[in-house]
């Protein structure tokens, strides 16, 4: 039975600890892996012995609960562009400097309205665009301005990861891919606008990167139930700031969701590694494409 036994036996040296603390901590391991032990103090230090025969044995269990208890490495460090603050900022100044142009004449407000928001009955019949030029237009000044500012933060954060260019067309995609959900749910006369759906999106994005970052960490046991932390954080924020009276919430969680899917793949991906030139491509091919939305929605 583990426990002190007399000095007459053959004890052999297993660990020289600082603290009686320390040393009987080291018993308890040995007590729990059935060890004779035996403590005597040594130079100012305490010293564990346990049989001769017994010192292998020891030794591996005295190692396995000195690796249980080192601390996980440090997470490797994030991927940071930071020209994806100012690249945010700018799509959040467009986005109020295109809402104050229709009011200022520059542009049929109504008109383009009609012919831009997602309407769900003219997207089911092929007016796909509609998707992606709703989310250049708002209701009023307070709808603008609060996307924009949305924008700029959780927009910000998404190009910092993963560049100006992928974050803008995976913040794109998500809105458009929510929008299109929305339709085909909704159906019918349903109508929507604004960026809030690519905001809601860009928080997706973030939730699944988080979570893809949690899972590649080396930690086990209970530290898994941290792994999910990203996800109820998002979908806090998603109750939170999109689930008012008069918002959209159907659209809101269908671009979490589409940017959540979208940031899993991009993780996967490692699209944050992307160029400098991959990156100025990306960032043009959005906005071509949101050119190429508006010229057939007038066009329509």
């Amino acid at each position: 039975m583990a426990g002190v036994q007399s000095e007459g036996e053959d004890w052999t040296p297993i660990a020289l600890a600082r603290s009686r603390a320390l040393a009987d901590e080291c018993t308890l391991v040995l007590s729990a892996a059935d060890i004779a032990w035996h403590v005597r103090p040594q130079e100012g230090m305490w010293e564990v012995r346990v049989a001769r025969g017994d010192a292998e044995r020891a030794a591996a269990a005295l190692t396995a609960y000195g690796a249980e208890r080192q601390p996980p490495p440090a997470p490797a460090p994030l991927p940071d562009h930071p020209d994806g603050t100012l690249t945010a900022a700018i799509v959040a100044l467009l986005l109020v400097v295109f809402f104050l142009a229709g009011g200022l004449g520059w542009w049929p407000v109504a008109e383009w309205t009609r012919r831009g928001n997602a309407s769900a009955s003219h997207v089911m019949v092929g007016e796909w665009w509609r998707v992606v030029t709703a989310l250049t237009l708002h209701n009023d000044l307070a709808h603008v301005l609060g996307n924009a500012v949305a924008m700029a933060v959780f927009g910000a954060a998404v190009c910092r990861w993963f560049g100006p260019g992928a974050g803008l067309a995976l913040i794109v995609a998500a809105g458009a891919g929510g929008n299109a959900l929305n339709a085909l749910l909704r159906g019918g006369a349903h109508r929507s606008l604004g960026a809030s759906t690519a905001v809601f999106g860009a928080v997706g994005v973030l939730a699944a990167l988080q979570l893809t970052r949690r899972l590649r960490s080396p930690e086990r046991g209970l530290m898994r139930i941290r792994t999910w932390a990203p996800l109820a954080a998002g979908l806090g924020l998603l109750a939170l700031l999109g689930s008012s009276p008069d918002s959209d919430v159907a659209a809101h969680a269908l671009g979490f969701l589409a940017g959540a899917a979208l940031g899993w793949l991009a993780a996967q991906a490692r699209l944050d590694r992307l160029g400098a030139a991959g990156q100025a491509v990306l960032a043009g091919a959005v906005a071509m494409a949101l050119l190429a939305c508006w010229s057939l929605a007038l066009r329509a």
